[in-house]
């Protein structure tokens, strides 16, 4: 099979969790640029691809945290309250539990 160059591997899931993990990565080293721009990428893969319960709210988690480490802290509270909203409606107790966790993690 010849590459065909620019198609994405992987379910348009797998690319919105794997944008959450680079952005979580950038955050905890303190690159707030290349955190956004990841998070950015996760929530718009989300709107995209209509994906929704807890992969929805861990987009919004991301861009809290990201806004965090750039020291916005209304885009901070705006993306932590979207995140928390959208966590009630997550279905698994567990998926909510972990999203719970992380957000508690996130201080203003």
């Amino acid at each position: 099979m010849a590459h065909r160059g620019h198609d994405p591997i992987g379910t348009a899931a797998h690319r919105n969790r794997g944008e959450w993990q680079v952005s979580r990565a950038y955050t905890v080293v303190g690159r707030a640029e290349p955190a956004l721009f990841h998070a950015k990428a996760c929530l718009r893969i989300c709107e995209e691809n209509d994906i929704r319960d807890w992969e929805l709210a861990f987009a919004h988690e991301a861009l809290a945290r990201a806004y965090l480490v750039a020291g916005d802290r209304e885009q901070t509270e705006l993306h932590l309250q979207k995140a928390r909203d959208l966590g009630e409606l997550i279905a698994d107790p567990q998926d909510k539990a972990l999203l719970d966790q992380d957000l508690s993690t996130i201080t203003i």
